[in-house]
């Protein structure tokens, strides 16, 4: 099924891809093109998965988080558990990714924090987007930095899933 397809297929194949871009056993064009395809196929999954749900999620990245296949990942394993999504993308400031929440309104935004050469700059950014989301929004945040920067935020309405299993599981048991 898609869940175990996203989970033990395109998670690990990305991990994978990832190791051998920075260890230079992939090419940037062969790497390109392997996230090109990925894309392809996560933006078919996300629209075949699609749910007009009471449970409204956005997912997006921080300013500095160029990277937006992690949370691709996410919001389809969000559309599979029933939730209406709003995906974003990569790179925008805390402002704009709580107009959006707002706006919709969302119940949880979700946050994929995959690269290090964001990090020095995304606390502060989580701390603002926290003062800019209604007190009801929930923020969970996932990717290979999101429960190092759990730790780091004092925050009751932050939360740190490790992979898309959990972050369903986690999506399925709020209350509605």
């Amino acid at each position: 099924g898609a869940e175990r397809f996203l989970d033990d297929g395109l998670a690990p194949l990305l991990a994978r891809i990832g190791t051998e871009w920075r260890e230079g056993n992939l090419r940037p064009a062969q790497e390109h093109v392997a996230t090109a395809v990925i894309r392809q196929i996560l933006g078919w999954l996300l629209e075949r998965s699609r749910s007009d749900g009471e449970r409204k999620i956005v997912v997006g990245m921080l300013s500095g988080e160029n990277h937006d296949l992690g949370g691709l990942l996410a919001a389809t394993s969000a559309a599979l558990a029933e939730w209406d999504v709003l995906f974003l993308g990569e790179d925008l400031p805390a402002t704009e990714i709580a107009a959006a929440a707002s706006a919709m309104p969302a119940d949880v935004v979700g946050l994929s924090i995959v690269s290090p050469l964001s990090w020095d700059g995304i606390p502060g950014q989580l701390d603002e987007l926290m003062t800019l989301l209604p007190t009801s929004t929930r923020v969970v945040l996932g990717g290979a930095f999101g429960t190092e920067l759990r730790d780091l935020i004092d925050h009751p309405r932050v939360t740190a899933v490790g992979d898309l299993a959990s972050f369903r599981a986690l999506l399925r048991e709020m209350p509605d």
